[in-house]
């Protein structure tokens, strides 16, 4: 364990205003290095450590009812952030980006002129 020599430093952390119901996943910015936590009614439901892009996309278990859920960010020099989430279903359809994969020559980095193949999968997430 590591002492603490002075106040932790704000962690800037966001995310979006509802975590829609059934999503195996919830997407959460905050200072890289920054530990990540989910629960819902006292479960936890997904963990993750912030990268160096500040953007991690959290794998959790999905929440089949309305309700709030907690997120918890810690990281070492950074004052502990502990919010909620409203988890509730969606009005309209809810479609996610699972997967890009780009074909541009040797390097797959698209650049001016060069003919380019892209392949995404997406996934209906409501219906």
């Amino acid at each position: 364990m590591l002492p603490y020599y002075t106040q932790g430093e704000v962690n800037s952390v966001s995310y979006m205003d509802i975590l829609p119901i059934g999503v195996d996943f919830f997407e959460v910015t905050a200072e890289p290095g920054s530990f990540v936590a989910i629960s819902f009614n006292g479960e936890l439901k997904g963990t993750a450590m912030v990268p160096e892009s500040g953007t991690v996309v959290v794998p959790i278990d999905p929440i089949v009812d309305s309700a709030m859920a907690d997120i918890v960010v810690t990281g070492y020099g950074l004052q502990p952030y502990i919010g909620q989430v409203l988890v509730a279903p969606l009005d309209d359809a809810f479609i996610t980006v699972n997967e890009v994969i780009v074909n541009a020559g040797d390097d797959n980095i698209i650049e001016f002129g060069e003919t380019v193949s892209l392949s995404v999968s997406l996934k209906n997430c409501w219906s």
